[in-house]
């Protein structure tokens, strides 16, 4: 018998607006959210609390593209630890998430986005 237990992977679920969003991402940007999301499908418990998101938690990567993603990706999550379930809510940086396209995929940074006028494109 073996002293290292199997771990034990949950069962992920996306919300409708990832698949679009991952989809346009470049392949080195792919492959660190599916490394980031079977992580998180792993060990959901050691994601980082959201504060304006009761309930949500977070994880990041810093091995997408910098073209991309300058600060790394973050995947926003929910549990059902009962049924073994993870939820993948949104995904994205403080420029752009897959929910909220042009705003931080933190909701208050996102709330100040859309208070500033946004600069009219040339």
């Amino acid at each position: 018998m073996s002293d290292i237990e199997e771990t034990k992977r949950c069962t992920v679920l996306y919300d409708p607006a990832i698949k679009p969003y991952f989809a346009a991402l470049s392949p080195q940007s792919k492959q660190a959210i599916r490394q980031l999301i079977d992580a998180i499908a792993r060990c959901p418990e050691l994601g980082d609390c959201v504060d304006s998101l009761p309930g949500v938690k977070y994880q990041k990567s810093y091995d997408v593209s910098k073209l991309e993603f300058d600060h790394g990706i973050r995947a926003f999550y929910i549990t059902q630890d009962d049924k073994g379930l993870v939820a993948i809510i949104d995904l994205g940086d403080h420029v752009d998430s897959a929910r909220r396209r042009g705003y931080s995929v933190y909701p208050d940074e996102a709330a100040r986005q859309h208070s500033q006028p946004r600069k009219a494109i040339a």
